[in-house]
């Protein structure tokens, strides 16, 4: 009984350290990406674009 609370207990810090290390920089880096991108796209200059026929895929 002993054996299995331990390695529940153990399962549990485990997950907890991999949830706030590992994901933590995963969602970091995608942020990171996501903010550059905004960035890309905010300062794009659009003053004389106008949408036409040749503007969609084929």
């Amino acid at each position: 009984m002993g054996t299995i609370v331990l390695a529940f207990i153990t399962t549990f810090f485990i997950e907890l350290l991999y949830r706030r290390i590992i994901l933590a920089k995963q969602y970091k880096k995608e942020i990171n990406k996501f903010n550059i991108n905004k960035d890309f796209i905010m300062n794009l200059d659009l003053n004389n674009y106008k949408l036409g026929s040749g503007n969609i895929y084929e």
